[in-house]
């Protein structure tokens, strides 16, 4: 695990991206935890993750199912405007672009408008503390996840490097085109 030097900010993410990347002894997550507590305790390696990301992608119905995806239209709201603050948007990171309307489902973020040369409406995305990052896109049929095992989160040199990885990765597949 590696430490962006330099502090953070009230939400957690680094106050300098410019500042250097150190190895750190230190563990980020205990790992004594006797129980999950929303993801923090779960772990795995990343071809075991993109298995589960396919699984979803496929829309086979064995992780989650459609209906599970939703918020309250007044839960989507809050939401939507608390994402107003880029602050709250990089540390989130996958993608949360100026003016994305979104909503939440039990996987994750849900992205409700096309982004040119990506993702399609209904992506789901998320990430995890040290920079892990992913998406799914079912209508598209792709998926990825990219980890930095960097902290504090929402790193925005990892956030834009993700993206250029994200739209590589269409380009690649012939799923760039709207």
């Amino acid at each position: 695990m590696s430490v962006r030097s330099g502090g953070m900010t009230p939400f957690g993410t680094t106050v300098d991206p410019e500042a250097p990347v150190e190895y750190t002894a230190d563990s980020v997550f205990s790992l004594d935890m006797p129980d999950c507590s929303g993801g923090a305790g779960l772990f795995g390696n990343v071809l075991d993750y993109q298995k589960l990301l396919h699984s979803i992608c496929a829309d086979d119905g064995k992780i989650l199912k459609k209906e599970t995806d939703h918020l309250t239209a007044a839960s989507k709201a809050v939401l939507n405007k608390r994402l107003e603050d880029p602050a709250l948007r990089e540390i989130l990171g996958g993608g949360v672009m100026t003016g994305m309307e979104i909503t939440y489902g039990l996987g994750g973020m849900i992205f409700l408008k096309e982004v040119e040369g990506g993702r399609r409406a209904g992506t789901m995305a998320w990430g995890g503390y040290p920079n892990l990052l992913w998406f799914c896109d079912r209508k598209a049929g792709l998926s990825g996840i990219a980890g930095a095992q960097v902290v504090p989160a929402g790193d925005p040199k990892f956030n834009r490097l993700f993206a250029l990885w994200e739209q590589e990765l269409y380009k690649k597949a012939g799923k760039g085109k709207l």
